[in-house]
């Protein structure tokens, strides 16, 4: 067994957890970084992402100050950015989450955003202007304008890789130490009840003790199958994960063993539709590439061929969390997406990825090639599209249409066309999971607290790893945003405690 004595111990290597040995950096501390993964495969869940980024303003030329393309005054007008103020931010948050997050949390994060890529900017990360491929980014075809109609504006350079990348960068140009393939399992605890440091063990087999503020940014249980049904029911064990395979838990565990508290949603999770061929376990090469968000411009089916959710209730990328957990349900947790030639073409270019699919000019074909019950099904088109027959707009996907259903259950609530126009297309869908809402709990100061409300001292946490800012669904961008505002603030005051002890 060997030993190590370090100011500040940052346990993982996500956007969370380089924001905080950033910041402890930054305040002057001694800094090491431990990572559970091979090199190659550093960046957590931050590094599988698209890098978008929700943020808050009330001029849109404050967003262009913070990116890194210089833009002409004509191609600057040519986008169009709606303003996006920080209580729409916060309301959209709440409402995503069934009114349940901890609002004093979720105003202190989101209050951040705008500081936060500023921050990140001065340490390294450049920002482009969102590609994020939902209708959120889509064409005007009448005013020619690109528009951006809600705080989903930009996203690192070179997606999360890019972003966890920068960040890496700016740590190993001040020398910092980042190990990897360092398994980190139980927390060295004094006499009096502070956390002095971590064990940690190495592919060798050979345990390492490392000493010193501990601020943990290794991410939740979603890898863990058996953590899965444990926390979030027996229905989560056997599904697709879109999450890195190192996010088990460990030191979630480690830290509840040493009577931390826990908060937050333990039976709600990041989950989404993706394609049917994903698999059980993802990684670098999958992930985004994996998503099925066009689910707004068709209807989705089960096997039986019934209607199960409201496909239009509002934008994808804040809705589509809800239909993740709404296949949870499903027999064999299988949809299919199902669009006529209109749909189809408002689909993200992913769906062209997709190697299971069915297509053709006859609807009641498709379904039986599929293996949905065509009768059902039949009757269920013929319902739906009696139902929205009045609607007679065509698809825009960068506005809420209004375009509803009349008469159905469930409802569609905007994009309800009639599906009429060959050649048909279904798309069989299924959940995937990303991450664990239920986490520890911590406070303003990111200090992780025991089960009276106690700041555990030398224990510090930030981002998936703590629990209470996001229940049952969250706003596409805010993930990123809250994993570097808690990092910010967690390795800001780790290094605090250690210079005072």
């Amino acid at each position: 067994m060997t030993t190590d004595f370090r100011n500040v111990i940052v346990i993982g290597t996500g956007n969370a957890a380089l924001s905080a040995a950033i910041s402890a950096t930054d305040c002057g501390a001694n800094v090491i970084v431990l990572e559970k993964s091979p090199k190659k495969s550093f960046g957590g869940n931050s590094r599988l992402t698209t890098a978008a980024l929700r943020i808050a303003f009330t001029d849109p030329e404050e967003v262009r100050s913070l990116l890194d393309d210089n833009f002409s005054d004509k191609a600057w007008n040519d986008i169009e950015i709606e303003k996006y103020s920080h209580k729409k931010y916060v309301e959209e948050v709440m409402n995503a989450g069934h009114g349940r997050p901890d609002r004093e949390r979720v105003e202190w994060f989101t209050g951040q955003a705008f500081n936060i890529i500023k921050w990140l900017k001065e340490h390294g990360v450049k920002f482009d202007l969102a590609g994020y491929g939902t209708v959120n980014d889509s064409k005007d075809k009448a005013l020619g304008k690109k528009r951006y109609p809600g705080g989903l504006v930009i996203q690192g350079r070179g997606g999360g890789h890019g972003l966890v990348t920068s960040e890496r960068e700016y740590l190993e140009s001040k020398n910092i130490d980042i190990h990897y393939d360092l398994n980190c399992f139980e927390l060295i605890v004094s006499e009096m009840g502070d956390v002095r440091g971590v064990c940690a063990r190495g592919r060798d087999g050979v345990v390492r003790h490392f000493y010193g503020a501990v601020v943990l940014g290794c991410g939740g249980f979603e890898a863990s199958n058996a953590r899965r049904s444990q926390f979030l029911g027996p229905e989560w064990d056997d599904i697709r994960q879109r999450c890195v395979k190192f996010n088990t838990g460990d030191m979630f565990m480690a830290a509840v063993r040493h009577g931390a508290g826990c908060r937050g949603h333990f039976t709600g999770a990041h989950i989404t539709p993706i394609d049917c061929d994903s698999p059980y376990v993802g990684g670098l090469d999958t992930c985004e590439k994996t998503n099925r968000l066009g689910f707004p411009w068709g209807i989705s089916v089960d096997k039986v061929g019934h209607r199960f959710i409201n496909e239009g209730k509002f934008w994808n990328i804040q809705t589509y969390v809800d239909v993740g957990r709404a296949l949870l349900k499903l027999y064999d947790k299988v949809a299919f997406q199902v669009f006529d030639s209109d749909g189809m073409a408002c689909c993200e270019p992913h769906y062209k990825r997709q190697k299971t699919f069915y297509k053709g000019n006859d609807l009641c074909e498709v379904a039986v090639k599929a293996g949905i019950h065509p009768n059902a099904f039949m009757k269920t088109i013929e319902e739906y599209n009696k139902a929205c027959a009045h609607n007679t707009k065509p698809y825009d996907p960068a506005v809420l249409d209004g375009q509803r259903t009349k008469g159905l259950c469930p409802p569609k609530t905007n994009w309800a066309l009639p599906i009429v126009k060959p050649p048909f297309y279904v798309y069989p869908v299924v959940p995937g999971v990303t991450f664990s809402f239920g986490g520890l709990n911590s406070n303003l100061s990111c200090e992780i607290l025991d089960n009276s409300d106690i700041p555990i001292p030398g224990l510090y946490g930030c981002g998936e790893i703590t629990g209470g800012y996001f229940y049952y669904a969250y706003p596409t961008g805010s993930g990123l945003i809250k994993g570097a505002v808690t990092g910010r603030e967690a390795g800001k005051n780790a290094a605090a405690y250690a210079k005072s002890i």
